[in-house]
């Protein structure tokens, strides 16, 4: 826990030597907790890092058998939630309510698998216009990009990524120009 503060002071230092501040960047304790309905290993790591430093932003984006009784435990110790979309539509306005205490900010987002063959108008334009429906205050998709660019094992792993890179810029896609669009 010493090494950690040492560390994040050491960090903060820097950001801030290179014109950033804490509203520049957020902790990400765990990925999606809930999923499994447990948000144990989220409150110990948020938990830690609110200690080291109670400035430090601390995002969330809880899913699966996640409850509002959960996400009342989590809210003191998270300030921007994107739980999925898939959840808000299961658990409704009362969840929404729930992470929205004290103005925090709440986005959404979709994870679906082989993201290339989904319709760019269809689902890329339409993530920031559902989340503007739901009262958001912002949306989107996994991910921008992804470690296999170019999909060379399309038969092993999903591709989600909405750009490419030839080694030298960023390559646009049909769907990241459907985001922008949609934004």
């Amino acid at each position: 826990k010493r090494a950690q503060k040492n560390y994040a002071k050491k960090m903060m230092e820097h950001l801030r030597q290179i014109g950033l501040s804490y509203n520049d960047f957020m902790f990400y304790p765990q990925d999606e907790p809930g999923l499994t309905g447990s948000i144990g290993y989220y409150m110990k790591r948020a938990k830690e890092i609110k200690s080291i430093d109670p400035n430090f932003l601390v995002y969330a984006d809880p899913t699966g058998a996640i409850t509002i009784k959960m996400i009342k435990e989590m809210a003191p110790y998270t300030d921007v939630w994107q739980p999925s979309m898939s959840t808000i539509r299961a658990l409704g306005q009362p969840y929404i309510d729930a992470m929205r205490g004290k103005g925090k900010p709440v986005w959404t987002y979709d994870a679906p698998d082989h993201g290339r063959v989904l319709k760019p108008l269809g689902f890329y334009r339409a993530q920031p216009w559902i989340a503007f429906d739901w009262g958001l205050d912002g949306g989107g998709y996994w991910t921008y990009h992804y470690h296999d660019f170019w999909n060379t094992l399309p038969e092993k792993e999903p591709e989600y990524g909405v750009v490419a890179f030839d080694g030298r810029e960023v390559v646009s896609s049909r769907r990241w120009e459907a985001t922008r669009d949609g934004i």
